[in-house]
């Protein structure tokens, strides 16, 4: 439990790094370059068979993807933030786990209850209670345009980064995690320095610190996280790995940034913890 306490307290705590760059104002693609580069020397450091030399087309495509779509999703929720806050834009991360689950009854046949069926529902109809207003026909293009458009782009990609960690671990098992993660980093390491040379992004000692903050607590909330699974059953450590992210990133918004919700907010945040708890 030691382990997932910690996994749980690292996923907030990068929420909170985003909102702390929002409000220092300081550009995100250096934070993110640095964030990469500690993530890099982690995965070879903590690696006990680091080799490439085995890995797969289908494998080295997958973790291209992933590289790729964490730059995205780290931009993205760059972006959210501001609009929606740190603890909705965190709620969606972790509600995102709707299309893994989703494609894993499409593509491997695996099975659902009626439990399960229920929250997939749930987790799905919630969605529009995430932004500053309830939709409706008259004002639903301005929320697309506003805070409701960042959620749906931010709860999609969030569940693609996820689809691809349980695609690998269908079709590549046996392949090095930290290995995989290497050339995932790589891919936006280079991603990150492209999008620093088209922005014109300066890169200053405050940058350099937060990235390397932000990539020590990455890469230890993902290594603590699968130590968890590896100690408990995977139906327990998923959802109470989901709603301890929520309730606690609630929380603590509240008292540090004095994040303010309306009446179809905490409906959200609700909403998403019996989710997440009906899916596993």
């Amino acid at each position: 439990m030691g382990y997932l306490f910690l996994s749980v307290a690292c996923a907030v705590l990068i929420g909170h790094l985003f909102k702390y760059r929002e409000k220092r104002d300081l550009p995100i693609y250096p934070i993110l370059m640095t964030n990469y580069v500690v993530a890099i020397v982690l995965s070879i450091i903590r690696s006990d068979h680091f080799s490439l030399s085995g890995m797969s087309p289908g494998a080295f495509f997958l973790a291209v993807l992933l590289g790729t779509l964490f730059v995205f999703c780290y931009a993205l929720m760059n972006l959210a933030i501001p609009r929606l806050g740190v603890s909705i834009t965190v709620s969606l991360g972790r509600l995102s786990l709707v299309i893994p689950t989703l494609c894993s009854i499409l593509l491997f046949s695996e099975s659902v209850d009626w439990k399960q069926t229920i929250g997939l529902v749930l987790a799905l109809a919630i969605i529009p209670l995430s932004g500053e207003e309830i939709p409706d026909r008259q004002n639903l293009r301005r929320l697309v345009h506003g805070g409701l458009g960042w959620a749906l782009v931010l709860f999609f990609f969030f569940g693609m980064n996820d689809l691809i960690f349980k695609l690998k671990s269908e079709f590549y098992l046996s392949l090095d995690t930290n290995s995989f993660l290497f050339v995932v980093y790589i891919i936006s390491l280079l991603f990150s320095i492209l999008w620093i040379r088209i922005r014109k992004n300066r890169i200053t000692p405050r940058t350099i610190l937060l990235g390397v903050i932000l990539g020590l607590v990455n890469y230890h909330a993902a290594v603590f996280f699968m130590k968890a699974v590896e100690l408990l059953p995977g139906m327990i450590a998923y959802p109470l790995n989901g709603i301890s992210i929520i309730v606690l990133t609630s929380i603590t918004s509240a008292f540090v940034w004095r994040e303010k919700l309306k009446a179809h907010n905490y409906l959200f945040l609700g909403g998403s913890l019996i989710a997440i708890w009906l899916l596993f």
